[in-house]
């Protein structure tokens, strides 16, 4: 049961062992609590399964502090540009996620330190920082990330995809811009893959690791304006074939 409010106060945390349930139910009491009363921090510290996705409050901070989770993590999606979900910090210490992290509409999303058994999704998401994250699935970025630092990655691939429907917000850009990947490694490469609506300004991708194809740049077969792929920076790519051009690019740096 969950203990005196004040005393949660006082230790800075909620936990799921607060409460009674499911593991799935403890968890998302825990972080509706701490967000109600304004405590902010979550932290996990067992084994726990949750069999619905679990909603992740703006403004928390959730700890996986030796924890395993089984389970996916969202957040709440409302598709105005009023209701943009700020600060969402995920940090493992020596915890892993078993699960999927799929956030959309977010503003300072953070994942640190942090195992994962699944794929990442970004959608509609700025002033990101993702750093020291292995996965055993995709990073995915779509249409409307703007303004993301990810570094010291370890996953399958990296996907930058601007053709994902059905997640545009009125009042939000398309464009994918001011990416920085890089210092990670990729078992199956990155791809940027343009739309006819939405490209990409601003991506930096350096120092990476690719065991298989590296950095491929659209569709073949699919010819866009190059201005949909504008000021890029290739570099450093250990990859059997660094960088493959299936579009003309306006602005690019590659080495």
């Amino acid at each position: 049961m969950v203990n005196d409010l004040l005393e949660l106060k006082v230790r800075g945390y909620v936990a799921p062992e607060d409460f009674e349930g499911s593991d799935a139910e403890r968890i998302q009491k825990a972080l509706d609590l701490a967000k109600s009363a304004d405590i902010a921090k979550v932290v996990l510290t067992g084994t726990y399964r949750a069999d619905v996705p679990l909603t992740v409050p703006c403004g928390m901070h959730v700890v996986l502090d030796g924890a395993t989770l089984y389970g996916d993590l969202q957040n709440e999606v409302i598709k105005n540009f009023n209701f943009e979900q700020d600060r969402i910090y995920i940090e493992g210490k020596n915890g892993e996620l078993v699960g999927n992290i799929d956030f959309c509409h977010t503003r300072h999303a953070v994942l640190e330190n942090l195992r994962i058994d699944g794929n990442v999704s970004f959608r509609v998401s700025r002033d990101l920082r993702v750093e020291y994250v292995t996965m055993s699935g995709m990073l995915n970025i779509g249409r409307g990330c703007q303004n993301a630092i990810m570094q010291h990655i370890t996953c399958r691939g990296a996907q930058m995809d601007a053709t994902d429907g059905g997640y545009d917000i009125m009042g939000r850009g398309r464009l994918i811009k001011n990416i920085l990947l890089r210092h990670s490694v990729l078992t199956d490469g990155a791809c940027l893959t343009a739309a006819e609506d939405c490209g990409f300004l601003n991506i930096q991708i350096d120092g990476i690791c690719i065991q298989k194809t590296g950095v491929v740049l659209g569709k073949a077969g699919v010819t866009l304006p190059a201005e949909l792929y504008k000021n890029l920076t290739f570099a450093d790519i250990d990859a059997p074939e660094g960088v493959v051009l299936h579009n003309e690019c306006l602005h690019a740096y590659i080495k």
